[in-house]
């Protein structure tokens, strides 16, 4: 299944049940169903199916009905973060070879920059701004007015299981932006094995914690949305106290780094029974420490915990280990928890330093394959 055929297939679930969640706004199925067609109508007329449109947003409407609006376009979905330094979001642009942007109303005002930086002009959707003239750098402006007027495609564009689905942008060893391709196939292959683990249902209220430019905020959308549950936003300044929000909010499907589990039992917060809503917990990202998963499984005697592992290169996550109290200690070396093992359909082996099968308990290189596997890899 494809993203954005997988939003319709949720959406016809329940149409009038909550789709997505920001502060006090929400919106539902069918009314983001309406605002991602319209928007997928604008990133058409700008780019062809295929080509690499850019979303640059920070957790509000545009940021993901704008990136349902790029799949739903067919085009190639690559994120921005409005905070990063526009030379960084710049390259990104340039080696992905986007020409299109999708702007929310905050960050509107930064494409001259980014148009200058990048030595480009650049065709921008902007659904939700309404503007009197194109902003410097644009060499069109869809704003509001040219939303409203949309004409919505009758069906989603077809894509081929090997065409990209997004690009995203890591580090990268020297520190410069690397881009991991991710075609649909690797997607449909992770989508379809994650859900077989711990698929959401449609009352469930999924949180995401991440911007656009992480992965996995896209694992949290579609796994939300495929599934007919409410995505629930985090604000960033939520980030340090996530327990006040997880209990305000109802949330019960929870995935995010390790840290947002260390940083409440840092804070005492991790008390037993206090998250009794979650239903399923995933933490992934880092290490995590034997007594944090303890105090977490404490915390949410209701929830599955699962430690989380996998590379960008692997399509979001490859390898699971589900936590079971009073069992899962004995197996924890050096006071980590277990990474767990990948998905069936994947190789995987340990090699040392001159590539050899380690046999046994050993040190060396994790190698994985596998169609979760990014082209290139």
């Amino acid at each position: 299944m494809f993203p954005y055929e997988g939003f319709l297939q949720g959406a016809a679930l329940r149409p009038d049940h909550a789709a997505l969640e920001i502060g006090e706004r929400s919106w539902s199925y069918a009314e983001i169903a309406e605002l991602s067609a319209r928007t997928a109508a604008l990133v058409a007329d700008c780019a062809a199916p295929g080509e690499r449109v850019a979303v640059l947003a920070s957790r509000s409407l545009t940021a993901y009905v704008g990136s349902l609006g790029v799949f739903g376009a067919g085009c190639v979905h690559v994120a921005l973060n409005p905070s990063y330094p526009v030379e960084r979001n710049a390259y990104i642009l340039r080696s992905a070879g986007v020409t299109t942007l999708v702007v929310e109303p905050e960050s509107l005002d930064g494409v001259a920059a980014l148009a200058e930086a990048l030595g480009q002009m650049l065709c921008v959707v902007a659904p939700f701004s309404q503007v009197d003239q194109a902003p410097q750098g644009a060499s069109r402006c869809l704003d509001a007015r040219a939303f409203e007027s949309a004409v919505k495609p009758q069906t989603p564009v077809v894509v081929r299981d090997e065409d990209l689905a997004y690009i995203v942008f890591t580090s990268g060893s020297t520190g410069q932006p690397k881009g991991v391709a991710i075609r649909h196939d690797n997607l449909a292959v992770y989508m379809r094995n994650f859900r077989a683990l711990a698929a959401p249902t449609p009352d469930d209220r999924v949180v995401t914690t991440y911007e656009l430019t992480f992965d996995v905020a896209l694992h949290d959308l579609l796994n939300a949305w495929w599934s007919g549950a409410t995505l629930v936003v985090m604000p960033e300044r939520a980030m340090l106290a996530p327990g006040p929000f997880i209990l305000s909010r109802r949330i019960s499907y929870w995935f995010s780094v390790a840290s947002f589990a260390m940083i409440l039992q840092r804070q005492g917060l991790l008390r037993p029974g206090i998250f009794p809503l979650l239903r399923v917990s995933m933490l992934c990202g880092e290490a995590l420490p034997k007594a944090t998963a303890m105090a977490w499984a404490d915390a949410a005697p209701n929830s599955v915990l699962f430690n989380v592992y996998g590379p960008t290169e692997t399509t979001m996550e490859l390898a699971f280990y589900r936590w079971v109290p009073g069992h899962s200690e004995q197996y924890c070396l050096r006071g980590v928890v277990p990474i767990g093992i990948p998905f069936a359909d994947h190789g995987h082996e340990l090699l040392d330093e001159k590539g050899q099968f380690v046999v046994g308990a050993g040190e060396g290189e994790f190698y994985v394959g596998g169609p979760q596997i990014g082209p290139g890899y």
